[in-house]
């Protein structure tokens, strides 16, 4: 899982031209830092990330750039560029990467942040359910503080 999450984000750091604009900047400006991943459920089956256990894994908001942080290793690597339209229902996501930008929605809730992505290029999900059917993959993720 973790694998299809990371390239799911996965991204060329080359250009800032996808930067977020209006409620979009405010939203990422929000969620600048770092996030637990406490869940993770891709094809509907939840439990561990391609293999790694989720608690081995941070996500790190640093402007409109999502970081991967593994541990034990300490290892951090770029994700992806996202772009985040909070006037849609629900909010969407899109994040950028050299091959293909995957779409995905989400719900930021205090210090929850819920995201679910669609694989494959497949039509942006429209609830937060990862199916075999539709083949999403759901991460909900925690602030540390």
């Amino acid at each position: 899982m973790l694998r299809t999450f990371a390239l799911a984000m996965a991204f060329s750091m080359g250009t800032s031209a996808f930067a977020a604009e209006g409620d979009g900047a405010e939203v990422l400006k929000s969620l600048e830092g770092s996030w637990a991943v406490v869940k993770c459920t891709e094809n509907g089956e939840a439990g561990s990330v391609e293999g790694l256990d989720i608690k081995n894994l941070m996500c790190i908001f640093k402007g409109d750039v999502l970081f991967l942080h593994f541990f034990p290793k300490n290892a951090i690597k770029p994700l992806g560029r996202i772009v985040l339209d909070p006037s849609t229902k629900p909010q969407s996501i899109d994040i950028f990467n050299r091959k293909k930008t995957d779409t995905g929605i989400y719900e930021l809730d205090g210090d929850t942040l819920k995201i679910c992505t669609s694989k494959d290029q497949a039509a942006r999900p429209k609830k937060f359910e990862s199916t075999k059917e539709n083949k999403a993959t759901l991460i909900e993720l925690k602030r540390v503080k």
